[in-house]
């Protein structure tokens, strides 16, 4: 199974609940796809969501920062060849609007941490990429 199609088993366990499992399938799969910007964003959002705000934070850093080089696989080298025809299939999916999503979450962690200053760094920057999104505006206080 090449990796496009282990995200997409890992999205339908995230999608039923299954959080522990999506976890354990992505923690294996960025040992070996430590620069991709796909498995860092939801493996961040899967600890966030299973309770492990302190366990996000890493992932989404490195997802925001890397989105924002506009480079969806690696910042410093060219994908190898197989995960080329990958990046391709996922960019239908994902684009340069879909990185607020990663800062709103990123926001929210850094919120359950009492990182408030950061939290509104990432919050705002959400806000920028999607204005008036009611989640991000919630989570802002506003």
């Amino acid at each position: 199974m090449d990796l496009y199609d282990q995200l997409h088993s890992v999205e339908h366990l995230m999608a039923f609940g299954h959080l522990g499992e999506a976890i354990n399938r992505l923690e294996n799969l960025s040992r070996e796809h430590p620069e991709n910007y796909f498995v860092c964003s939801m493996l961040g959002e899967c600890y966030l969501h299973s309770g492990k705000p302190e366990l996000a934070v890493r992932p989404l850093e490195w997802a925001t920062r890397m989105f924002s080089e506009r480079d969806l696989n690696y910042r410093s080298k060219k994908p190898p060849k197989g995960e080329r025809v990958m990046i391709e299939r996922l960019r239908d999916y994902f684009s340069e609007q879909d990185i607020w999503f990663d800062h709103y979450l990123l926001g929210c962690a850094y919120a359950r941490l009492t990182k408030f200053r950061h939290a509104m760094r990432h919050l705002n920057i959400a806000n920028e990429i999607y204005p008036d999104n009611t989640e991000i505006l919630r989570n802002m206080g506003w």
